[in-house]
This record gives C-alpha cells, sequence and structure tokens, in this order.
C-alpha cells in the first residue's frame, strides 16, 4: 500500500477540509473489539476521523473531495437524540490511509493538531510496524490521544 504519494488537493478544499475539522471534526483512536476465525477475542485500535453535521450535501461534498484522492470515507445517518432536532449525519474516514490526508492537514490545523499529531505518530508506528502487537509506546500514544481528547483543543500536553 503507497502511503506517501502527494495528495492533489487545491488550496480551497485544503481549508474546506480543515474548517470542517476544525468546527465539526473528532480525530480520535477508536478501540474495536473483534473476534478472529477461531472464536478468540482482540481489540484492534483503528485511527478515525469524523465530521458530524446536519447537512447532508456538506458531508457529500466532503466525501467525494476525500474518496477522489484516498478511495475511502462514507456517511452515515446519526440517530437523533431528540425528535425535535435535525437529522445529523457523520462523514467518517479511518485506518491507516488516513495518514496521507493528516501529513497535509496536519500543519494547518488549530485546534485539532495536537490529536492530528498523535494520529500521525501512530499511523507511521503502525505501517512501519511489522508486528500485530501493539508496543508500550503503542499504548502510550492511545493514552495521549484519550487524554487529549478529553481536555479539549485547549490541551498542550
Amino acid at each position: 500500500m503507497e502511503l506517501d504519494t502527494q495528495l492533489k488537493l487545491s488550496e480551497f478544499e485544503q481549508g474546506f477540509l480543515v474548517g470542517l475539522i476544525e468546527g465539526e471534526g473528532c480525530l480520535s483512536l477508536t478501540k474495536c473489539k473483534n473476534r478472529r476465525v477461531d472464536g478468540q477475542r482482540y481489540i484492534n485500535y483503528v485511527p478515525r476521523l469524523s465530521i458530524t453535521n446536519t447537512s447532508y450535501e456538506l458531508l457529500v461534498r466532503t466525501k467525494n473531495i476525500v474518496r477522489r484522492e484516498l478511495g475511502i470515507g462514507r456517511i452515515s445517518k446519526k440517530p437523533k437524540q431528540k425528535q425535535q432536532w435535525k437529522q445529523g449525519y457523520a462523514f467518517e474516514v479511518g485506518g491507516l490511509k488516513l495518514l496521507r490526508l493528516l501529513r497535509l492537514l496536519q500543519p494547518k490545523l488549530i485546534s485539532k493538531r495536537r490529536q492530528a499529531q498523535i494520529l500521525l505518530q501512530w499511523c507511521q508506528r503502525r505501517t512501519l510496524e511489522q508486528s500485530r502487537k501493539y508496543t508500550e509506546d503503542d499504548f502510550y500514544l492511545v493514552r495521549q490521544m484519550k487524554r487529549t481528547n478529553k481536555e479539549g483543543a485547549g490541551y498542550i500536553g
């Protein structure tokens, strides 16, 4: 899998994505519990970008930009928390392909820069690792991401 190919996003598209990530986005390491064919359980951490909004059209535009460059991303309908609220949607992209997008956008981020740095480190480590087992350094990054997201955008760490 080629991860170092340069993305071809215009300055407008880069600014569009940065604005959405800053205002409506969440960068995280999502803990997934899986089961092997032999029935044994294991935990997997997936780098994830999620952008939530009530404008489906806005997220379609986002998906089209990201899919053109990375070939991944999907939109899902979010359950309404209250009957009177508008319908919400989430655009999500996850996995190590996110590395290419983060490399391009991370220097332009402000409030989400620390989360992007942690995800960049995670993706770089996991693409270089020969072993599927997580190391103490990997778990350190998971803890840092949790802490940074819990503290909010102002956390420098």
